[in-house]
């Protein structure tokens, strides 16, 4: 199985569960704290909200938790279901909703979100950033329009930022842009402290608009095996990826991705759940803003390419959080790196 994790806000029912029954004891804070606890163990969570239960449905209250992964939200829903986690009574989990609806443009994840899903899947030494510029722009347009740029800077303060997220360990780089505005209408009458504190809050939120940037032209695509017989776990992790590598491999000569990069499953957390599976990941960076990465997970191409992946013939060995002598752990499973690039060369 493969899902791609894009670094935008879930908004799919297949990412939400919705969560009632709950008792009117606590307070609304401590239930979010309480299911924040009891759910963040099947996955990375975006949101947890409580709200009370409607006037006719008596007292109490209910919650709406959305993950990252639907596969995460699957798993936390069978396991919780008619559970009592944290309470006397069961509560009841269930999934969204499916219908079909509108579908929007996904809406980015600001710079923080991005980097606590860069950290979970990549591992918190598996990524950095760099500032190639900030530059606050008032400066430049004072050169270009002197009494335009004046009655601009009274009101506000502009500052551009364009940076760098770089994986050192994966040979992978992707570039963004941002730029922030504050107000400055109390300026003079607050001085040149205020200036300054705004200055700092611009330049803040400038750095995170183009952190979020350069992650939006990133995807992770989480891979997970599920086998029973040891001996032919190998072989199915080397199958399932060699297809995601030859999908990818076609979006690339498409125009459509500039370059593909797998990752090793020891930059991914153990499952904390009882099933048996094998985690990979592959790093996507997309050369246009086509959210066209979705359909390579579904491509299958009956090929084999044996010398892009390698695989170790050691004993397959069970890990913390897998039960019993089939459960694969081994990292060196998993495929080594390899760069898909386009056609034309790579940038």
């Amino acid at each position: 199985m493969a899902e791609v994790v894009p670094f935008a806000v879930p908004t799919e029912s297949d990412k939400t569960l919705l969560v009632w029954e709950l008792s009117c004891g606590p307070s609304a804070e401590d239930l979010q704290r309480s299911l924040f606890a009891a759910f963040s163990r099947f996955g990375l969570l975006y949101s947890v909200r409580v709200f009370p239960n409607a006037a006719v449905a008596g007292p109490g209250f209910y919650a709406i938790i959305k993950f990252y992964s639907a596969r995460d939200a699957r798993r936390a829903q069978a396991a919780c279901d008619r559970k009592l986690l944290f309470q006397e009574t069961p509560v009841k989990v269930r999934l969204g909703t499916r219908h079909k609806a509108v579908q929007h443009q996904a809406l980015a994840l600001n710079g923080s979100r991005c980097q606590e899903l860069a950290n979970y899947y990549l591992g918190f030494n598996g990524w950095s950033k760099r500032i190639i510029k900030l530059q606050e722009l008032s400066a430049l347009e004072e050169r270009e329009n002197e009494e335009t740029a004046r009655r601009l800077a009274e009101r506000s303060l502009k500052v551009f930022c364009a940076l760098e997220v770089v994986l050192p360990s994966y040979e992978c780089s992707s570039r963004g842009v941002g730029v922030a505005e504050e107000p400055l209408d109390t300026l003079q009458e607050e001085g040149p402290l205020l200036f300054l504190m705004k200055k700092k809050t611009a330049q803040n939120l400038a750095i995170q608009k183009a952190l979020s940037n350069a992650f939006q032209k990133l995807s992770i695509v989480v891979l997970v095996a599920f086998v029973t017989v040891t001996s032919c776990s190998a072989l199915v992790l080397r199958l399932i990826a060699t297809l995601l590598f030859l999908a990818f491999r076609h979006l690339a000569a498409c125009g459509e991705l500039k370059t593909a990069r797998i990752l090793r499953s020891s930059a991914l957390p153990e499952p904390s759940c009882t099933s048996r599976a094998a985690h990979g990941a592959v790093l996507l960076h997309r050369a246009t803003w086509c959210n066209r990465v979705a359909c390579a997970a579904g491509l299958c191409v009956p090929l084999l390419a044996s010398h892009i992946w390698r695989c170790t013939s050691r004993p397959v060995m069970s890990g913390p959080g897998l039960c019993g002598p089939t459960a694969i752990t081994n990292a060196d499973i998993l495929m080594s790196s390899h760069i898909v690039r386009k056609k034309h060369g790579a940038q």
